[in-house]
């Protein structure tokens, strides 16, 4: 399996300065198997996107994934500046600590303004189920981020009621109204459901 930070890095890679050093006629073998892999890795990350695409549809068939030209133009900026290389609408990591990717996503549906916010847990055998949904529409200012596991999640003093903080044991996903609020969403494992903080408003 490819791991998800190659498919969001991949794009970054700079061979042409290495290739420019090799000419066709002293390639070694190396340098071929090289190129190879690294088009291998390529073709497999295109495959992961689609299967997830066509995974979305499948539980939600009226929506898509929310691209990051769809956020309004104060988001995107910040988004891209901050973030390059990214999809504002997909996180792929291991939220409830089994050793496998599972899916958070920002849906939109199609010709409308609607949005919502899922999680999508999967285990070995690549079966994901939806165990966490919200609306989140309309709004064009949201975008969704991986917090790693052992972070210290505390909620906003704005809020008057007290939450005691946590530290996460598995990754979560902080969801972001942009200059509005964030709230991170973790798996609780004493209580077996997504759980939220909201940590800035």
């Amino acid at each position: 399996m490819i791991h998800p930070e190659y498919c969001q890095r991949i794009v970054t890679v700079n061979v042409r300065n290495e290739a420019k050093m090799v000419s066709c006629r002293s390639m070694s073998v190396v340098g071929y198997s090289a190129i190879i892999l690294f088009w291998g890795v390529v073709s497999a990350c295109n495959a992961a996107a689609v299967s997830e695409q066509q995974l979305i549809i499948s539980k939600f068939p009226s929506y898509h994934i929310l691209k990051n030209n769809e956020l309004d133009k104060e988001t995107f900026q910040y988004y891209q500046k901050n973030y390059d290389g990214s999809q504002a609408g997909i996180v792929k990591t291991d939220i409830d600590g089994n050793g496998v990717q599972d899916i958070a996503a920002l849906l939109k549906a199609d010709g409308g303004s609607s949005t919502k916010f899922v999680i999508l847990l999967c285990d070995a055998s690549s079966s994901c189920s939806v165990t966490f949904e919200l609306d989140t529409s309309p709004h064009q200012q949201i975008y969704i981020t991986r917090v790693k596991a052992g972070t210290l999640i505390s909620q906003t003093e704005a809020i008057d009621t007290p939450v005691p903080s946590v530290k996460l044991v598995h990754d979560g996903i902080r969801l972001t109204y942009f200059e509005k609020a964030e709230m991170v969403f973790f798996r609780d494992d004493k209580l077996h459901k997504i759980s939220s903080i909201q940590t800035a408003d």
